[in-house]
Formats: structure tokens, sequence, C-alpha cells
């Protein structure tokens, strides 16, 4: 019993330390296999860990962070040049990050841009 405590509380580490190191790289173009290499935990661990915690994969796991750093950029500054935030976020490409978004969100960046600029209007009439 104390084995399966001692596992399940590792499981939980290494999950918070994943988390942390995506946040941390969040700029970068980060892959799953360069971010285990960094942790120096297997793959296949961390898949195993994120699926079992948190019902996800590394890889989506590193879009959504990534895509809340990007909702969070475009709300500060919806007025941004919306191609050079993607960018700086750190995805590869428009389609991707549109997708990812997309998904995360239920609307594109550029719409999500539309609502943030829509609310920004009356505040600054005020």
């Amino acid at each position: 019993m104390a084995g399966n405590t001692m596992r399940a509380l590792q499981a939980k580490a290494d999950l918070a330390s994943i988390r942390y190191t995506i946040h941390q790289r969040r700029f970068e173009w980060l892959t799953p296999e360069s971010l285990c290499a960094g942790l120096r935990i297997p793959r296949a661990r961390a898949e195993a860990i994120l699926a079992e915690l948190a019902g996800t994969c590394l890889q989506e796991e590193i879009w959504g962070i990534k895509a809340s750093v990007l909702y969070t950029a475009i709300a500060d500054d919806p007025g941004a040049d919306l191609e050079l935030l993607l960018r700086e976020v750190g995805f590869d490409s428009v389609f991707t990050a549109c997708s990812i978004f997309r998904h995360c969100y239920g609307m594109s960046p550029m719409r999500f841009r539309v609502h943030c600029q829509r609310a920004w209007r009356p505040s600054l009439a005020a």
C-alpha cells in the first residue's frame, strides 16, 4: 500500500513539473520529445501521468497552455498584430494556432480579438 501512495505522490509531482516546465518554456517551440528530454522523464511515463491525472496528452497540454497565453495577450492588447502574437507565443503557423485556439475556446483568435475590441471601446469612452 505504501508503494502505491509513493507512486501516486511521485506522479503528482511529475505532473506539476511537466506543467511548470511547459509554462516556463511557453514562448519556445516546444515538442513532447524536447519537454521530456529536458525533464529526464520517459515520454511514455509523462503521457501515462497526463492521461491518468489530467485526462489529456502532452501535445494537448502544451497547446492548451500556449492557447491560454495567446488568449491573455489578445485580451490585454486587442489592437496588437495577431500574427506577431502567434509567433511570440511559439506557434509555428497561423493555421496551427487558429485550430488550437478554436479547439480550446470555441472561436478563432481573430473573432476573440473582435470581441475584445468591442469590449474595450465602451470602457475607453467612459
